[in-house]
């Protein structure tokens, strides 16, 4: 079974080492990728300690924790990753002045180690159908991947009839489909940690 991050790997040899502390990701996608099967297994700590420090929040915690815990989460796909946005750069925030920012990352001020990751995910709340797709920006500080923020792209949210199929790939309908499958797989349990 892929991990939940789709990857075509198990979890323990992909997204785990990650959330445990004992191999950190590699890449702005690993960590994006890792991000996002800590939502899947509600790994709300993780999710917030990979924030950059500069753009957490009092209530990031209880955000975290209320988003995962409503959304049932289907699928992810990376779209790209690299060093450039894939958007005008000008759509992201500003991040603080280069002197600081070149100050807490002890390099030159032109060359910060940004990296991007353009990706998609569909979830559920309740019977309506979620699709997330946003332009990434990822730091390297202190050897360690952190997500900044993002620029999303609208979607519609689309309500699903029970008696529809469901839009999760399992060939079932809505109302006889549950757990719904994961990246196209019966969601597995929760391993433990």
């Amino acid at each position: 079974m892929n991990c939940y991050c789709g990857q075509p790997k198990l979890y323990q040899d992909c997204c785990q080492p990650c959330h445990t502390g004992s191999g950190p990701a590699q890449s702005a996608e690993q960590l994006m990728r890792s991000r996002f099967s800590a939502y899947v297994l509600q790994l709300v700590p993780y999710i917030a300690e990979t924030y950059y420090p500069a753009v957490q929040s009092a209530d990031a915690i209880a955000e975290i924790a209320a988003f995962a815990g409503n959304a049932h989460f289907l699928a992810l796909q990376v779209v790209a990753s690299g060093g450039t946005p894939g958007v005008d750069p000008g759509q992201f925030p500003a991040l603080p002045s280069a002197f600081d920012l070149a100050a807490t990352i002890g390099l030159s001020a032109a060359q910060p180690p940004l990296s991007y990751v353009h990706f998609k995910v569909w979830f559920f709340i309740a019977d309506k159908l979620h699709v997330l797709e946003e332009h990434s920006r990822f730091i390297r500080l202190d050897g360690q991947w952190r997500y900044i923020d993002g620029v999303l792209l609208p979607h519609p949210v689309m309500k699903t009839g029970r008696n529809d199929l469901c839009p999760c790939g399992s060939g079932k309908k809505f109302k006889a489909c549950n757990p719904h499958w994961l990246n196209h797989q019966p969601a597995p349990a929760r391993p433990p940690l």
